[in-house]
């Protein structure tokens, strides 16, 4: 952006002067005099005037803003060899490696509870069988008795997994204090290159509004 600045005024530049000597020379050789002659001198000095302005703001935008931005960019900013800057990326693995563990126990809670909902679901399941099968003569007394061990088996499975969700509840409640924690760490980092960012922005909006 900078560098695309300085060729505008520097093209700029060059188009005054090239514009004041090509009618310097044309009204060189034509019959003004006098006055009319030192008129035109006058309209061409101001044109050179102007062209050595903008050439100075050219290499100022150049020489000094732009240089100034990209040694600003090399100590605040390294470049990795796959591309993409390195401080970037710390930002990201850094929030990465602080929800991984968060994600782990959300995941046991997902597990958890689905496991509880298949047994929940299943016991409803025996339990309906049992019921309908009872007033079936055509249904052995031997499968009823398989059926209400169905039953037996299925609530120590609802139980068990009600248990293990309610466990990985309280885990994650009891972790989410640390994982703010750490989220806030990072994001802490994050506000302080913004701040840096945003400090030199200022500094060389200030510098080139005095160029």
């Amino acid at each position: 952006m900078i560098r695309e600045r300085s060729e505008i005024e520097n093209k700029y530049s060059n188009l005054l002067r090239n514009w004041s000597k090509k009618w310097f020379d044309h009204i060189g050789k034509g019959p003004e005099y006098g006055t009319t002659e030192k008129a035109w001198h006058g309209l061409f000095e101001e044109s050179n005037r102007l062209s050595n302005l903008h050439a100075g703001i050219s290499d100022q935008l150049s020489n000094g803003v732009h240089v100034k931005v990209k040694q600003w960019q090399k100590e605040t900013f390294t470049k990795q060899k796959l591309g993409g800057l390195k401080q970037y990326k710390e930002m990201d693995d850094g929030f990465t490696r602080a929800q991984k563990p968060w994600a782990k126990k959300y995941d046991k809670v997902v597990k958890a509870r689905d496991e509880f909902h298949k047994a929940c679901k299943n016991l409803r399941t025996a339990e309906i069988n049992e019921r309908n099968q009872q007033a079936d003569t055509s249904i052995s007394d031997d499968q009823k008795r398989k059926n209400i061990l169905k039953i037996d088996e299925w609530e120590n499975k609802r139980d068990l997994s009600r248990s293990k969700y309610e466990g990985a509840l309280q885990d994650i409640t009891d972790y989410n204090a640390r994982y703010m924690e750490d989220m806030s760490e990072v994001f802490s980092k994050c506000q302080t290159l913004e701040r840096r960012r945003q400090d030199f922005l200022k500094i060389f909006s200030l510098t080139s509004r005095s160029v």
